[in-house]
């Protein structure tokens, strides 16, 4: 009689690794956690189950929700006007850290440079119409030879500019003034002609704003 042995193995089903886990996609503001497992802990064999009863190979979490520190940065400058219209004066720049402002953590602007700074500005000679040799009142007096020489030799150069804004500051602030030679017995009467586009180097300047602002210190009639 023959004797006939056969091995049956038996059946290993299938079981996870431990988990392993990815670094968070974002350090802040809201990112994902991927964790990832193999069915080889150990993997089926002769026929075992695979791990699939056992849950998911991979999942995703949240991670890093808080909100991302926001460093401050600048506005523009913004350009005070001049302290003085001749003489020497001095004007202001000035910007804020609120573009955008720092939060959640953020920087201020202070590695960034200054919030504000100054600049000196119309450094030019005044012309005080009192240290003049002679007055409108006196112009009839000279005759037109004087008058042209006189006119050549006042030190004031325009450099093919208008500066009709400032010399209605001029006139407002020096002209009508006891010190500007003025008469508070006499009325006082000043005729401007100009084309309303002073040379101001401000390409922003806005001349009609300008005159309407500076009207309401004199009595104007406009033509």
């Amino acid at each position: 009689m023959d004797l006939i042995m056969m091995y049956i193995e038996e059946a290993i089903d299938g079981k996870y690794t431990e988990w392993k886990e990815s670094e968070c996609s974002a350090t802040c503001g809201g990112g994902v956690i991927t964790k990832t497992r193999t069915c080889t802990n150990p993997a089926p064999q002769h026929g075992g189950k695979d791990c699939s009863e056992l849950g998911p190979a991979e999942i995703t979490l949240s991670c890093n929700e808080e909100s991302c520190a926001i460093d401050g940065k600048y506005t523009e400058w913004q350009e005070s006007e001049c302290t003085v219209t001749c003489g020497g004066g001095v004007k202001t720049f000035a910007r804020t850290c609120t573009n955008p402002p720092p939060s959640n953590g953020g920087k201020e602007c202070s590695e960034l440079g200054p919030s504000e700074k100054t600049e000196s500005c119309n450094t030019q000679e005044c012309h005080r119409f009192h240290d003049l040799d002679f007055i409108i009142y006196h112009l009839l007096r000279h005759d037109k030879d004087a008058l042209q020489k006189k006119i050549a030799e006042e030190p004031m150069v325009l450099h093919y500019q208008t500066r009709t804004d400032m010399a209605l500051l001029m006139a407002r602030d020096e002209m009508f003034t006891e010190a500007g030679g003025d008469r508070p017995d006499k009325p006082n009467v000043m005729i401007v002609l100009t084309d309303g586009k002073p040379t101001n180097p401000n390409e922003d300047f806005d001349f009609k704003a300008f005159s309407k602002e500076i009207s309401k210190d004199f009595k104007v009639s406009i033509k």
